[in-house]
């Protein structure tokens, strides 16, 4: 019961993950870059990544996801999740909100395997 009440937690893509795992399943141009730029960052936040008629092909299936928004649902579900272990936590407990620091340093990274694809993550203050 107490894991079940746990609050989640706030998860962010950056930039480059971002354009990276679009590339992993074809959602972005030859260069590995996405359209995000005319939808704005808050577009390609939510998933909201169209297919270019003329992208690479995929890397990687997202089935049996329907769709990418849907893998990136359910990706993000599992990060917002604290699945450290008990001796993962006591030795990296979380500091609480940073004081005055612009861009506060992670207190754990880890990776995590989620459909063929090692994510790299970083649990920040």
């Amino acid at each position: 019961q107490a894991s079940h009440d746990e609050p989640l937690m706030d998860v962010a893509w950056a930039p480059q993950a971002l354009r990276e795992f679009g590339a992993l399943f074809g959602s972005g141009d030859a260069d590995g870059s996405t359209d995000c730029g005319k939808r704005g960052e808050e577009g390609c936040a939510r998933g909201d990544t169209d297919v270019a008629e003329d992208a690479e092909r995929p890397l990687l299936d997202v089935w049996p996801f329907e769709s990418l928004a849907a893998l990136r649902r359910a990706l993000e579900g599992t990060l917002a999740l604290d699945i450290r272990s008990p001796v993962q936590k006591g030795r990296h407990p979380n500091p609480g909100p940073a004081s005055g620091a612009l861009e506060p340093e992670p207190f754990f990274v880890g990776d995590l395997w989620f459909h063929k694809v090692r994510i790299t993550y970083a649990l920040l203050p």
